[in-house]
C-alpha cells in the first residue's frame, strides 16, 4: 500500500513526547537501536527546519549572511519554534560548536549516564546539512540530561565527527581531543 501524499506541515508536539518515545523503545531494544533510530528521525526533521528556516529569511541565501548574523538569525528561529536557545562556539578549524542552557529535549529527561539528545543531534544535521548543501555530522558532547551544564553540539564533516566521537569513547577530554584533530 502506498502512502497518501500530503503536503509536509509542522506538527507542534510537546517536547515530553520525545522523553516518552525515548523511555518506550529502550524499554524494547538496545540504546544503540534507540540512538540511531532518534538520530535519523532528527535528520528528517532538520532537513525541513533548514527549509523552513531558509522561508523565514524571505529570500536572504543564509549562505551570504555575515557568520555573527547568521547564528543569530538561526538561533532565534530554534527559539521560536521552542527547541531554545543556542550559542555557536568556535571550536576547532574542522569542528564547529553549538552550546544551549535550555534545549527542550533534555529538559524533564530522565537523568541518565547514556541519556542524550539523540533527536536533536539528528536534527542539528539535518538542519545544517540542509543549509550548507552538503553533510553535516552532529555529535552531542555533552547534555543538561547526563548531569552536564549545556547541551552542547559539535557538528563537522562525517570524517571529523567520527575521528572526534572515536577520540571521546576512549574517555579523551573534549579539549584535547579537539587539539587532536
Amino acid at each position: 500500500m502506498e502512502p497518501i501524499p500530503t503536503p509536509i506541515r509542522d506538527l507542534a508536539v510537546p517536547a515530553v513526547a520525545l522523553h516518552a518515545l525515548k523511555a518506550s523503545l529502550l524499554e524494547e531494544v538496545d540504546v544503540s537501536v534507540v540512538t540511531r533510530a532518534m538520530y535519523e528521525a532528527g535528520i528528517a526533521a532538520g532537513m525541513e527546519f533548514g527549509r523552513g528556516f531558509e522561508a523565514a529569511l524571505e529570500g536572504v541565501d543564509p549562505r551570504t549572511l555575515p557568520q555573527g548574523e547568521f547564528w543569530e538569525r538561526l538561533s532565534r528561529y530554534l527559539r521560536r519554534c521552542g527547541w531554545g536557545d543556542v550559542k555557536h562556539v568556535e571550536r576547532h578549524e574542522g569542528v564547529g560548536g553549538l552550546r544551549s542552557e535550555d534545549w527542550v529535549e533534555a529538559h524533564g529527561a530522565e537523568a541518565r549516564a547514556d541519556s542524550g539528545c539523540w533527536f536533536s543531534s539528528g536534527l542539528l544535521a539535518g538542519l545544517l546539512s540542509e543549509l550548507a548543501g552538503a553533510e553535516i555530522s552532529v555529535l552531542e558532547v555533552s547534555c543538561r540530561a547526563r548531569g552536564d551544564d549545556a547541551c552542547e553540539f559539535a557538528f563537522g564533516s562525517e570524517t571529523a565527527i567520527d575521528d572526534l566521537y572515536a577520540r571521546l569513547s576512549r574517555d579523551q577530554p573534549l579539549e584535547e581531543a579537539l587539539a587532536e584533530l
